[in-house]
């Protein structure tokens, strides 16, 4: 079945990166900036919520957010598996948003609408990563999720949080460059796409040497991230 044209997904990753900048300026008003982001989690939930009848009557939805390089857009789809992925990172995050209001309050944390604003930019990355069409929009997506959660891994600002938080953009970011960069610019080179197919973009297109290399490049990337979609865990996109 042809997937359908929509700008929803797009606007389920938008709400909270948007909204990132109302609870920015709401710093001083503690009450205010905390109904913003009840109220970004709840129109994110019910945004993607809206997409999941389409889906279980066996439709897909397709955005082209802009076009790279010829056969490579940057482009979200929203299927079976993203649509599980999207659901529970919804809900999660409004749940999560709402034990952290008494959580943060209670201990008088500092930067908490730093906190709240990385989270919410955090989150647009989560779906951007779930809703990815092809491996340039995951990876894209993948590190857009890393930066975000930077401020969030050297919360406390001490010399250990800032020293998780320099292993940390190096492993992720050092493993993104030099491991999985390269091993989707072999993979493109080899078929010719990244887009995520039934049976794995390289089918029939790759010696089991390549794949070997591939999974050992992509491996220890993702790993090094401990974040949630990758390719080795779905080999059928592979």
């Amino acid at each position: 079945m042809t997937p359908s044209v929509s700008i929803w997904p797009l606007a389920a990753i938008l709400v909270s990166l948007l909204g990132a900048l109302p609870i920015i300026l709401s710093h001083r008003q503690p009450n205010l900036r905390e109904s913003w982001t009840i109220l970004i989690a709840l129109v994110k939930l019910m945004i993607v919520a809206s997409l999941l009848p389409g889906v279980l009557a066996g439709n897909s939805y397709v955005f082209t957010i802009a076009q790279v390089i010829p056969g490579v857009p940057i482009e979200l789809r929203v299927d079976a598996l993203g649509m599980i992925f999207a659901l529970v990172a919804s809900c999660l995050w409004l749940f999560t948003s709402i034990y952290s209001i008494g959580y943060m309050r209670a201990l008088n944390e500092h930067a908490q609408t730093r906190y709240y604003a990385s989270f919410a930019v955090a989150i647009s990355a989560t779906l951007g990563v779930a809703f990815a069409g092809n491996l340039l929009t995951m990876y894209l997506f993948y590190e857009m999720l890393s930066l975000s959660t930077y401020p969030l891994v050297t919360h406390e600002q001490n010399a250990e949080a800032r020293a998780s938080g320099r292993k940390y953009l190096t492993y992720i970011l050092g493993t993104s460059i030099a491991l999985a960069l390269p091993a989707m610019l072999i993979t493109y080179s080899v078929a010719g796409t990244l887009e995520f197919t039934s049976g794995g973009i390289l089918a029939g297109k790759a010696s089991p040497e390549l794949l070997a290399l591939l999974a050992v490049l992509f491996f220890p990337a993702r790993c090094g991230r401990g974040q949630g979609r990758s390719i080795l865990h779905f080999p059928g996109h592979f």
